[in-house]
């Protein structure tokens, strides 16, 4: 267990007595002595990519594709925190997306997954930042999220 210096437990005391998670706040202190606890990292990218996919999946592919292609990206994007996390493969905390591939090489991701998520970088520019349309990639991005999700839960402990 991490030693606590007396501000730092301070915080912690605060942090408990608002209902705030404990393993949260310990994982954040890890953080900052230079140490890594990947595990609970991951479990929260893996919630925050669930919530994304869930909205985005109220989105209409013929009316908010661009929205939804958005929504796909970022939920792909926290479940590659999250797998990452899981096999021990932390990240910087300011979340580059640029980050993304070198990380996915480092956890030995598959290479499928590599593929869908370089092709959700490529829809994303040319369908959310320049004028390509729809063209069923919204679909097609809802299912590379779902490989990617896949890939991330096979590493879940």
């Amino acid at each position: 267990m991490t030693k606590l210096c007396p501000v730092l437990l301070l915080f912690y005391a605060c942090s408990v007595s608002n209902g705030l998670d404990c393993l949260d706040w310990v994982i954040h202190h890890d953080r900052m002595n230079g140490e890594r606890s990947c595990t609970m990292q991951a479990d929260v990218h893996f919630e925050k990519g669930e919530r994304f996919e869930h909205a985005q999946a109220k989105l209409l592919p013929e009316d908010d594709w661009e929205l939804a292609i958005e929504g796909c990206y970022y939920a792909a994007f926290q479940f590659i925190l999250a797998g990452c996390g899981w096999r021990g493969v932390g990240h910087s905390d300011n979340h580059p997306h640029a980050e993304a591939a070198k990380l996915l090489a480092q956890a030995s991701a598959p290479l499928e997954v590599s593929a869908a998520w370089r092709e959700l970088e490529t829809v994303r520019a040319g369908r959310v930042y320049g004028k390509q349309p729809n063209g069923g990639e919204c679909e097609r991005s809802r299912l590379r999220v779902q490989g990617i999700k896949s890939c991330a839960l096979a590493a879940q402990p």
